[in-house]
């Protein structure tokens, strides 16, 4: 959890926003990307948020397509915890 980077991005995540798989992995600032401008530091401070607490979670926000539209999103996060730390995020 320390890197904030995706352990794992389904292959649905291509078909429904666009973006390819890939993209998730190869830059590190993907996630801040994509997102609609009025959601994106709710989202952001959303995963945050989860991982500090250590509790599964969900959140709806907006997100920006790869041929310019607008998704709404629900978020239902997962988070793994071993010896007292977040080790994974699961979304």
């Amino acid at each position: 959890m320390k890197t904030g980077r995706f352990s794992f991005v389904s292959e649905q995540a291509e078909k429904i926003l666009g973006y390819p798989v890939e993209s998730w992995f190869a830059e590190s600032t993907f996630l801040a990307g994509p997102y609609s401008c009025g959601d994106r530091a709710q989202a952001l401070a959303f995963r945050t948020q989860v991982v500090q607490e250590k509790k599964d979670s969900r959140c709806e926000y907006r997100m920006i397509t790869a041929d310019g539209r607008t998704l709404w999103m629900r978020d239902l996060v997962t988070i793994v915890v071993e010896k007292n730390e977040a080790v994974n995020c699961a979304a």
